[in-house]
């Protein structure tokens, strides 16, 4: 057997998405068999962590204790063990692009966990017990033949870091790129949802704020609340109703109606128009004249400010002086793409990349 070296560098350029939410990763019971070998797969994460990577010392300086490859699978199973999924994946020795020096070893990578996103909270959670707290027993048995960096001895992991699934290519990573719990958030919102938005773009119109609530004249929301954040949210059914509301806009005396679109996240619900497959579609910039702000003058004291444009049920009261619902656009209505859509940036708070 060939004395280890671990390599902590972890300077691999590799990228990864997790198809798994938070729930469904606790219900997910982690298989642990000791001496298995666990291999990375394309179907895993898409983003992962990458643990170390290991190599054997060249053959001069061999000597007895642990190969690079008992090793791995060592460090997998330990990370098993802790709940952890974790898999080896050996790559290969790769050159500079002139192909004059080595710009990577041949050696074995740790990988662990299946994530969503890089930036999903678990993910970061995750990455820090192992760059602080996760030290295998092996590792602390000489005759193990393992060599680390003094200055790392207490936290031999702590160079850790967040990578794509190196097997996976980049239109499977953009396909992947919606969080699951981006999508099982909106699966109420059918048709209308903006993750079946068939462009890449689309124009931002309306943001609600958790727990905001819409202003009502007369009617109350026939709605009791989609309750994405926790309890029964005015916000989240307030931008539904509106979207449907945009969709049958003739009915309640405008022009036209509107191709609109809904999406809810973690903080905030929006309503969106129009599918574009580029940003800068002279329908975008229409819709902006539109829907932005403008100066008008205040109906009380005649002074003019700046004023956002408002949709109302119905768009002319008859019968009295204030309609049934109201609702009030954005000031300043921007192109974002579409989550999973566009092949540009990464997926912000609203899971689309603003422009």
């Amino acid at each position: 057997m060939s004395c280890l070296k671990v390599m902590l560098t972890c300077a691999i350029a590799f990228s990864l998405v997790c198809p798994t939410t938070v729930e469904a990763q606790k219900r997910r019971k982690t298989e642990v068999v000791k001496g298995k070998r666990y291999k990375l797969h394309k179907a895993h994460g898409p983003y992962m962590i990458l643990v170390t990577t290991l190599r054997n010392v060249d053959p001069g300086l061999r000597a007895k204790g642990m190969s690079a490859e008992d090793a791995a699978d060592q460090i997998v199973y330990e990370l098993r063990r802790k709940g952890i999924p974790a898999y080896v994946y050996h790559q290969k020795e790769q050159l500079s692009e002139e192909g004059r020096f080595i710009q990577r070893q041949e050696g074995l990578a740790i990988m662990a966990g299946n994530f969503p996103t890089a930036e999903h909270r678990v993910a970061q959670a995750v990455l820090k017990i192992i760059q602080e707290k996760f030290r295998p027993q092996f590792l602390k048995q000489p005759e193990t033949g393992a060599i680390i960096v003094d200055q790392l001895a207490s936290m031999p992991f702590k160079r850790a870091f967040i990578v794509a699934n190196p097997l996976r290519n980049s239109a499977e990573l953009e396909k992947d790129e919606v969080d699951p719990e981006l999508v099982q958030m909106n699966a109420n919102n059918g048709k209308i949802s903006l993750l079946k938005n068939p462009g890449r773009y689309t124009l931002k119109v309306a943001t609600f704020r958790g727990n905001q609530i819409v202003q009502v004249a007369a009617k109350k929301s026939s709605k009791k609340g989609f309750g994405i954040f926790g309890q029964a949210d005015e916000s989240a059914t307030s931008a539904w109703e509106l979207a449907t509301a945009l969709r049958r806009a003739t009915k309640y005396g405008y022009d036209k109606n509107y191709e609109a679109w809904v999406l809810h996240d973690t903080r905030k619900s929006y309503v969106t128009i129009g599918s574009f497959n580029s940003p800068d579609d002279p329908r975008i910039r229409q819709l902006i004249q539109e829907f932005k702000a403008k100066v008008k003058p205040n109906p009380r004291t005649g002074e003019a400010k700046m004023t956002p444009e408002l949709f109302s049920i119905p768009k002319n009261p008859v019968k009295k002086p204030l309609p049934d619902k109201l609702w009030f656009f954005d000031e300043s209505p921007r192109a974002v793409a579409v989550p999973g859509r566009s092949a540009n940036g990464k997926s912000s708070g609203l899971g689309v990349t603003q422009r």
